[in-house]
């Protein structure tokens, strides 16, 4: 089935299904490949999959192609407005790296931390330095009265990028953003951003900045 296949220069795994899911892992970035499979299988339980011809799964943060040597290739994103080419994102299962360990349950807490009233009335983010320009700009407007806009550094608790968890000083979870600030901002950073879906479950103004890697 893979004869036809070489590793692509991206994250990614190969999924098809005859008599059952198959899949060929390229291997991938901390548990993005793990959690994605899990959600094909979830998927397959819950709608019975018919059989399919191998198709790859990107799973860095951006879309690159959407084939790769004859076969089909879908990623997180699209910057093509190809979305016949997107999927749920890893994300959908757990990012435990940064604090998001069941996305049921990060849902859930968002959703009743925004029915709290905020601590600050501003318009609030905490992002990594990656895609600069548009990160920088935010973080040149912070003042801490209007705009609460800041860089965190990671660290990481160990080297293992299986079990490691990211840590920063000023540091503010996904589930503590409605709690935190009234309005609350969404940006890029290397492609696609997983954020949007979480702040949707939180009754707050959502500021989202441009982002030409656009989920489904």
């Amino acid at each position: 089935m893979l004869d036809n296949i070489r590793k692509p220069w991206f994250n990614s795994f190969v999924v098809w299904k005859d008599s059952e899911l198959r899949f060929h892992d390229f291997g991938g970035f901390e548990t993005r490949n793990e959690s994605t499979i899990k959600l094909i299988h979830l998927a397959d339980k819950i709608h019975t999959l018919s059989p399919f011809k191998p198709v790859i799964i990107n799973t860095d943060d951006r879309d690159h192609v959407i084939e790769y040597e004859n076969t089909p290739v879908l990623s997180y994103c699209s910057s093509y407005n190809k979305y016949d080419y997107v999927i749920p994102d890893f994300t959908f299962d757990h990012y435990h790296q940064i604090g998001i360990n069941d996305y049921n349950e990060t849902i859930c807490n968002i959703h009743k931390n925004g029915q709290l009233t905020p601590i600050s009335n501003c318009l609030g983010w905490r992002g990594a330095g990656t895609h600069i320009y548009s990160r920088r700009y935010i973080v040149n407007l912070n003042n801490e009265i209007d705009v609460d806009a800041k860089f965190i550094q990671w660290s990481k608790t160990h080297d293992d990028p299986k079990t490691y968890k990211l840590m920063a000083e000023n540091y503010v979870s996904i589930e503590d953003h409605p709690l935190k600030w009234k309005y609350l901002i969404d940006t890029a950073a290397q492609g696609w951003s997983c954020r949007a879906k979480f702040f949707l479950e939180a009754p707050k103004c959502i500021n989202n900045v441009n982002n030409p890697h656009m989920n489904r």
